[in-house]
Parts: structure tokens; C-alpha cells; sequence
């Protein structure tokens, strides 16, 4: 669900951006792809000239099928897989996009584009 409301939160600041440097820089988009599951994660070790870095990454085909959604996606979409949509509430606008095929992903998967998150309203009571 944290995934989404920040996917949510870059593309409303990246169009912010945008409107306020229209006519200035060429805009840009940010597609998204966010998919649940379980990853090999860890981190890695990297030397080279300019010295030795370290890196920390989840790899695996959640992390590739979440790679190729947002690869699909245009415009400034969020596609989430089936695994994540079903772990989000009620709060969260979703459009099925049906079965999907991906390079490297075996089966078609469903994916859904993530529209908006309705806006949460507290009552004030004198």
C-alpha cells in the first residue's frame, strides 16, 4: 500500500514540476510498475576507478514483472500485478487492464493501472 501512495505522490509532484516549467524544459514522465511478492534481496559489491561502492537490491521475477509493467506503462501510469492489487483497500481508484504477456514471464498476467487514492475526509465535530 506504501508503494502505491508514494508512486501516488511522485507523479502528482513530477506534474507540479512539469506545469511549472512549462515552455522552459522538455517534461518529464514517470512510469511506474509495483508488484508484490517474494525477492531475493542483499547487497553487492562493486570496485572500479573511481573507487569501491556497495549496493542493496531485490532481484527475482517479482521484481522483473514489476520492471516490465512499468516498461509498459506511458504517459505517467502506475500498473500493479494481481498480488498487489489484492493487497490494497478500497481507498485506491484501480482499472483492470486484463491478462498482460511480458518477455521473460511465463504466464499472462492481470494488471491493473492504479488511477488515484480517494481522499480521506474527517468529520469535525464541534
Amino acid at each position: 500500500m506504501w508503494a502505491v501512495r508514494t508512486a501516488l505522490a511522485i507523479r502528482d509532484k513530477t506534474r507540479l514540476i512539469n506545469a511549472e516549467l512549462q515552455g522552459t524544459y522538455t517534461p518529464v514522465t514517470v512510469n511506474m510498475g509495483i508488484n508484490s511478492g517474494i525477492a531475493a534481496v542483499g547487497s553487492t559489491k562493486f570496485e572500479g576507478a573511481t573507487g569501491t561502492r556497495w549496493t542493496f537490491s531485490a532481484s527475482g521475477p517479482v521484481t522483473n514483472l514489476a520492471a516490465r509493467m512499468g516498461a509498459w506503462a506511458n504517459g505517467g501510469a502506475i500498473y500493479v500485478g494481481e498480488a498487489t492489487a489484492q493487497r490494497l483497500d478500497d481507498a485506491f481508484a484501480l482499472c483492470p487492464l486484463g491478462p498482460q504477456t511480458f518477455k521473460n514471464v511465463r504466464e499472462p498476467v492481470v494488471v491493473y493501472e492504479v488511477l488515484g487514492q480517494e481522499a480521506l475526509v474527517e468529520a469535525v465535530v464541534p
